[in-house]
């Protein structure tokens, strides 16, 4: 659903000239590069990632180009599985899109994140998750909740202590999940019950922990001389 509030937002509000940063005056009727953009946001639409980050590129080599559109041009490498240079391009253009509003910022924190959770950079791709999160809510949230609590697990393990903090980002997915079935996609839908099953495994390893932890107190309180 975050991806679809992206493809929107570019087919919206990406005009010919606005999506260049610090174009020069000579290129402003340069037919050409309204082509080359034209091109990338049709193959972008089409789902046609590779073609259009060569158009982008081309733009790229010529012009400064604008946070707004290095952050598109991240996300067609995102789609592409070319994680580092979309995170080179991401991290350089979420910064300057503050003002932006928060479902299109919500777009580009995420895949942010996304990129470096493939190449296991989980600590700073909490960071963008947990920008995301302030940015969305229903579903969107919860997908979110869900992919932050995976990104803890691989990067702490599962331990008594850990649980706790995978319960709470869990929970709340759940929930989310559980109030808007009607608006669920198959895969979300699927991530309901594998969050239930999670929590529910989750739950029982601290349970058995508090447990094994008052009989050791128990067992240590006997032996401790009065």
């Amino acid at each position: 659903m975050i991806y679809r509030y992206f493809l929107l937002t570019v087919l919206l509000s990406f005009s010919v000239l606005a999506s260049f940063g610090n174009v020069n005056t000579a290129a402003v009727g340069d037919p050409s590069s309204q082509e080359q953009l034209t091109k990338a946001l049709e193959y972008f639409q089409g789902g046609k990632y590779h073609e259009a980050i060569l158009c982008s590129t081309k733009l790229q080599k010529r012009y400064k180009l604008n946070p707004r559109f290095l952050a598109y041009l991240g996300m067609c490498y995102y789609k592409e599985g070319m994680y580092e240079e979309a995170i080179e391009n991401l991290r350089e253009g979420i910064p300057a899109l503050a003002s932006y509003s928060p479902k299109e910022q919500a777009v580009y924190t995420y895949y942010c994140a996304e990129s470096l959770f493939e190449i296991g950079e989980y600590t700073e791709s909490l960071h963008y998750y947990e920008l995301t999160l302030s940015n969305v809510q229903g579903n969107d949230r919860a997908d979110v909740l869900f992919h932050t609590a995976f990104a803890y697990y691989l990067r702490d393990g599962v331990t008594p202590e850990t649980a706790p903090q995978l319960i709470t980002y869990l929970s709340e997915a759940l929930t989310l999940y559980e109030a808007n079935m009607s608006s669920s996609t198959e895969l979300q839908r699927a991530r309901l019950q594998q969050t239930r099953t999670m929590l529910a495994g989750l739950n029982k390893m601290v349970k058995e922990a508090e447990k094994t932890k008052k009989a050791e107190e128990a067992e240590e309180a006997e032996v401790t001389p009065q």
